[in-house]
């Protein structure tokens, strides 16, 4: 068994989370506790959902999306098995190049690190992302036409030949942003929303959701 990852939900077919149909993997753990953040029930560092590393990446094979979103929480803050997990996924063989029948519009990442602050595994990792989007969510700079969530986080596109904007041009990042509402895979009295949604936890709450554990649940 490899090192465990802290998962807080897995969606595995998603077109808001970047150009494609995506995987998205949401980690489960976050120390920046973003104002505004719309997934503080990533926060905690809870050990509720975990996965082997090499059993995650079997489960993007087997399920072989266009696209790989990972996201929080904050990945980054487990820098070591999500290393590990990236490195299954291009079976280290050649760690500079994913084949192009797999992953064609390549790997997404967000964390709330920026560049310059990471070091170590969480550097390392950074070889097998085509696109990491980095720095802390500000609410008042809140930013709608686009992939990021606020206006100060920064596109970093891998430079690797064949990787990076080979995989995600520029102008499919720059988007406008949407909602998807999914029945979440693991809890059939619930869903899942995601992507850049505007709406608050009052507004849900008043359509009669909740958010609870990474998905929005009935409210009887």
């Amino acid at each position: 068994m490899g090192n465990l990852l802290s998962i807080s939900s897995i969606l595995q077919q998603s077109e808001v989370n970047g150009p494609g149909e995506r995987l998205v993997i949401w980690t489960q753990g976050c120390t920046k506790a973003c104002p505004g953040c719309f997934n503080p029930e990533t926060w905690k560092f809870t050990r509720r959902n975990i996965w082997d590393s090499t059993e995650l990446a079997e489960k993007v094979f087997s399920s072989n999306p266009e696209g790989l979103t990972i996201t929080g929480g904050d990945p980054l803050e487990q820098p070591e098995a999500l290393l590990e997990f990236l490195r299954a996924l291009h079976k280290d063989e050649h760690p500079e190049y994913l084949p192009s029948n797999f992953l064609p519009r390549g790997i997404i990442c967000f964390t709330g690190f920026e560049i310059e602050e990471i070091s170590g595994a969480a550097l390392e990792c950074l070889k097998y992302i085509d696109l990491l989007i980095d720095g802390r969510y500000i609410e008042a700079l809140r930013y709608t036409s686009g992939l990021a969530g606020s206006s100060n986080q920064r596109f970093h596109f891998n430079q690797i030949p064949g990787r990076g904007e080979a995989r995600l041009r520029r102008e499919e990042i720059e988007i406008d942003q949407s909602i998807e509402v999914h029945l979440d895979e693991t809890d059939t009295d619930g869903v899942i929303v995601t992507g850049f949604p505007l709406i608050n936890r009052r507004f849900l709450r008043e359509l009669g959701l909740t958010v609870q554990d990474s998905s929005v649940d009935k409210v009887e």
